[in-house]
Formats: structure tokens, sequence, C-alpha cells
């Protein structure tokens, strides 16, 4: 009976653990941003560069100790980061271990990018604006985006595009030669992601926008009224991280979005980044990760708000071994979508989490299972419900 119960109670945890947030290290450490380069993980914090060990379960220091980093850039043997304070832009050539400056002034940066020999740099107080040096800093071009102070900075391409303060998105099709002031023009950009032949903006107050041409034209997504801190994107999926609400996923382009926040809570999200399936994010107090698979297991299909609750039966039925789930909440609620076997034993849990009015779908892979009856229930409060499937190996 105690092994039975023991079992019991690590397959409780493994779950528990498995569909939330988990503390990744550096705590009481603010983490503004993330950079990768194949299998190696960087983060810039207010106390220097950590690299990722055991894939983000530990961190160490990768110089620029002591220094608030806001932005690192990786090229081919080098690491550029940006201070947020007096001294500018630094370069490493040993993997980090030590940093050399190679700014001409002394004159705070913000963002920092590259492209083949490029560096871009968004300059702050000094002539504030766009520059970039192709020989490691011995100079600095001043392009034609000028008086403008840089919050973030991507290349894609042949494209380029940067988010100003108040200012809105730039963007350039000549490698930062020439820019062009998007329709984007009235708000503060934090963060610019890219997600097929879509561009996405995330803003303060003003929430996410996206474009599809390539930058030229902008639409306010329904995350409306937030503070956006950061944006990124991994294949269909897109992550918002918000001042003092925690994080948003969208599966539809930014039409209706989850929040994200389980053992999270509401922290800021100041940084995210993709790697090796899962999702980092850089808070104020350290690095949190969460499986990729897991954090993106429910999707919204429809934003209609139904007028009950309703558990639909799966299809394919029987399956083998994936099958999905689909279901109805016509309110904002706490939702618990779980898997029993025919013993009334609860195997796996779904979703666990709260969700705006709509319709979602989920998956279930049983590929871990064997063949027979499972059962599924879905509960909300006072509400449950619960259908049969089979599994057919």
């Amino acid at each position: 009976m105690k092994k039975i119960v023991l079992v019991t109670v690590l397959l409780l945890i493994s779950i528990k653990a498995f569909s939330q947030w988990e503390f990744a290290g550096l705590s009481n450490v603010r983490v503004a941003t993330f950079t990768s380069n194949g299998t190696d993980l960087y983060a810039g914090t207010g106390f220097g560069i950590y690299k990722a060990l055991n894939n983000g379960t530990n961190w160490i220091p990768s110089g620029m100790n002591a220094n608030s980093i806001s932005s690192i850039a990786l090229a081919p043997g080098k690491i550029y980061a940006v201070l947020s304070v007096l001294d500018g832009v630094y370069m490493s050539t040993n993997n980090g271990i030590t940093f050399a400056n190679i700014n001409p002034v002394t004159n705070p940066s913000n963002v920092v990018a590259t492209r083949n020999n490029y560096v871009y740099v968004g300059f702050l107080e000094t002539n504030p604006g766009l520059y970039y040096t192709t020989n490691n800093g011995s100079n600095w071009i001043y392009t034609s985006l000028r008086n403008e102070y840089i919050q973030s900075l991507l290349i894609s391409n042949n494209y380029m595009y940067c988010g100003t303060i108040s200012h809105g998105v730039y963007y350039s099709t000549d490698y930062g030669e020439n820019w062009t002031q998007s329709n984007l023009n009235n708000r503060t950009v934090r963060s610019i992601a890219l997600k097929g032949n879509y561009a996405y903006a995330g803003t303060e107050i003003g929430g996410v926008y996206i474009s599809s041409d390539n930058g030229i034209n902008w639409n306010q997504t329904n995350m409306n009224n937030k503070s956006i801190f950061a944006v990124a994107s991994e294949g269909n999926y897109l992550f918002a991280g918000t001042f003092g609400e925690g994080i948003f996923l969208s599966t539809n382009n930014g039409d209706t979005w989850i929040q994200k926040n389980q053992g999270l809570g509401n922290l800021y999200a100041n940084g995210f980044i993709v790697h090796n399936n899962y999702v980092y994010a850089g808070t104020n107090d350290g690095i949190w990760r969460r499986s990729l698979q897991e954090i993106i297991s429910i999707n919204p299909i429809s934003s209609k708000i139904p007028k009950e609750y309703k558990l639909y039966q799966n299809y394919p039925n029987p399956f083998n071994p994936t099958t999905t789930i689909k279901s109805a909440v016509p309110r904002a609620s706490s939702i618990k979508i779980s898997v029993f076997d025919v013993s009334g034993r609860e195997v796996e849990t779904l979703v666990n989490e709260q969700l705006q009015p709509g319709t979602y779908s989920t998956q279930w892979n049983a590929s871990a299972y064997s063949s027979g009856v499972y059962f599924y229930k879905i509960q909300s409060g006072e509400f449950s419900e619960t259908k049969r499937m089979l599994l057919l190996k």
C-alpha cells in the first residue's frame, strides 16, 4: 500500500511541475534579454551576462559582472553587449571571459543587433539614433535614423525594424541606410518579433500590434489595453510579456489571448526566448522556464461567447495515439480538463488554468499509455462533464 501511495504522490508532483512555470535561477536578479546561437543560450541581467548550463537549469557568469545589460547579440566568435548606463558597447572574442569597450565616446545605448560583419547599436544621449560599425568599433557610421531613442531592433533578411520611444516603428529595406516611419507612429515600442509573414510590435499601453506587409502598416490586436515589455514567436505561437500581468499566448495572430501565469504569478516579463523546446522568461526576479509543448497545450478556436459550458466528444475516436478535445467556456473561469483510466485514477492533467470566454481545443498524446477505455472530464466550479474515449494501438 505504501508503494502505491508513493507512486501516486510522485505522479501528482510530476503533473504539477509539468503544468506550470518553474524557477530556473538568478533569484532577485532582473533579467532583461536573451539570445542564443545553436546550443548556447545567454541572458543579459542587471549583474552582467550569464550562460545557461544543463538546458537552463543552471547559469554561470559570462563576463560584464556588476554591469546592467540592456541588450546582447552574437556573431561568429563574438559576443556584443550594450549597457543601460554610460559605458556603451562592449565586445568579447573569448566566449565572454573578457570584454573590451568598442564605443568611441561615453554614450549610453539601449539595443544591439548583428548582420554579417555589421553591428548596429541604438545610442541614447549624444546624437541619439541608430549607428553601425563594420570594423568592431574602430569607426561608427550614423544612419539616417537620427534623433530617435531606439527601444527595439530586429533584422530579417534585407528588412530592418526599429521601435522607438513615442514615435512607433521605422522600417528599412536597404540594411539601415534609409528609414521610413510606419503608420504605427505614436507609441513607444519596446519589442518587435516576426512570425512567418507577420511582424508584431509590443507597445506601452497600446498592447500588441500586427503587420502583414513587412512593417509598413500596423493594426492593433485584441491585446489592446496592456503595456507590453516583450513579444516573441515560435511557429504558430505568439507570446507577450506584460507590465504586471504576466505572460499571454496567442495561436491565431492576436485575435484571442490566453493568460499563462501558472506558477509565475504576475511578475513583469521583460524578455522571452524559445530554446530547445522550452520557453524562457526574464523577470524582475530571475529566470523562469516552461515546456513549450505544455504551454501551447490548449488553443482558442473561437472568441464567440458560448451560451453554456460544454465538453465535446473527442476526435478521432477511437484514436492512436493522439486525439483532440474541444470545450466551450461561457465566461471567464478556472478550467481543469483531466484524463482518467477505467479505475478512476487521474493519469494526466491537460488543462488547469484561467480561460476567457470562447471555444478551445486541446490534444492528448497517449503514446505512453496502453490500449483501453479512458475518460476525460472538464470541471469549473460546480460544473463538470465527463466523456468516454477509446485508445486502440
